[in-house]
């Protein structure tokens, strides 16, 4: 190989990397600035949330505003989480935790979570219904947005 193509290979090795870099800090970005909201479990860009509302230091974040009135009536209620494997009751703010379509789902521990991971379409289905039903009474009259309206993200 010659020397020009050793440099032409090493720089695009160098530009790849580079965009590697890039992509992954702005993926990291994105993570840290999403949100879930505690009354539909619908993940969000904290910049599109409702809130925040504080409540014993925590501030939290909603999808609409109806889900904001909803939290303040009874925090207590939405703390909680089932776990879509063992239907286990878990504190949402401990619990371990997987995101699937946009949707966030609590674990017991790590080997239900690790099943969820594995298979995330077969257990997101089995709590599917419960969730439309919830999902549906989250947001009544704020048809605007996407887990209100129906429609996927």
């Amino acid at each position: 190989m010659s020397t020009n193509s050793f440099k032409i290979v090493l720089t695009g090795l160098f530009v790849a990397i580079l965009t590697m870099s890039v992509s992954f800090a702005a993926a990291e970005a994105q993570k840290a600035d999403s949100i879930t909201c505690p009354v539909s479990g619908k993940v969000l860009l904290k910049k599109d949330a409702t809130g925040p509302y504080t409540l014993d230091g925590t501030a939290y974040y909603f999808c609409c505003s109806s889900c904001l009135e909803k939290f303040k009536a009874d925090p207590g209620k939405f703390a909680q989480a089932n776990d879509p494997l063992c239907g286990m009751s878990v504190d949402k703010k401990s619990a371990q935790h997987s995101v699937y379509k946009n949707q966030t789902y609590y674990f017991c521990n790590a080997q239900c979570k690790t099943a969820f991971d594995k298979n995330p379409e077969k257990y997101a289905e089995k709590v599917g219904a419960a969730d439309d039903a919830k999902k549906a009474d989250c947001c009544r009259g704020c048809q605007a947005k996407p887990c209100c309206s129906g429609k996927k993200n």
